[in-house]
């Protein structure tokens, strides 16, 4: 494909690493390949995860998901609220480029650091009542998760993301008015990098025709 694109490009995301590579030289051939293999999973594996652990997650709270049938207008609100409770990456990591403290401990530069989004996306002091689903946060505080990361390393593919868990939730809430997740308790995969459900069984129910 790589191949192809070099004879004849394309408005898509191929040609453009391609192009970055033969009129910049700013990726390698190699670093191409590894451009598509991150894409290909962070477009795929994560997407499927998330879907999951949003149905697990809110199975849990059985209220919420009827407000969402009378109220799609929060579906938004609680795709970032299922995304900031169960992160399909739990973490990230960096090399430290200078000696900081961090909670009273001495990190030297040089030194791998385990970032733990989990455990940031639950901060008490950030999110109140952090384990719940609350697509009502004043301040838009369920849009403050380190879900897609930041800065220069923000995700690719947030909106892509975001937008394909809104489309599940609002077609699921407003189709499937007896739809439900049968698994209780949820199995999860026993992968620390990748989180989801190893296996996730619903019941669509009665399909309404939506015009």
């Amino acid at each position: 494909m790589i191949a192809a694109r070099r004879e004849e490009p394309r408005e898509d995301m191929l040609s453009a690493l391609v192009y970055a590579r033969d009129e910049q030289g700013a990726l390698t051939e190699d670093e191409i390949v590894v451009q598509c293999i991150v894409l290909l999973t962070g477009g795929h594996e994560t997407s499927t995860q998330v879907l999951g652990s949003a149905l697990a997650t809110l199975a849990k709270q059985p209220e919420v998901w009827h407000e969402l049938r009378e109220r799609p207008e929060l579906v938004p609100g609680v795709v970032d609220e299922c995304l900031r409770l169960e992160s399909p990456f739990q973490f990230n990591n960096r090399v430290a480029r200078e000696d900081i403290e961090i909670a009273g401990h001495t990190v030297r530069k040089g030194e791998f650091v385990w970032l733990w989004v989990a455990a940031a996306n639950r901060d008490p002091r950030q999110f109140n009542l952090p384990d719940l689903i609350d697509p009502h946060r004043i301040d838009g505080k369920h849009l403050s998760h380190l879900v897609f990361g930041g800065g220069i390393h923000y995700c690719l593919g947030a909106a892509l993301a975001q937008l394909e868990l809104r489309i599940a939730l609002t077609t699921l809430t407003q189709r499937y008015s007896d739809f439900q997740v049968l698994d209780a308790p949820v199995l999860w995969r026993n992968n620390v990098a990748l989180r989801g459900p190893m296996a996730l069984h619903v019941n669509f129910g009665h399909e309404t025709r939506v015009r």
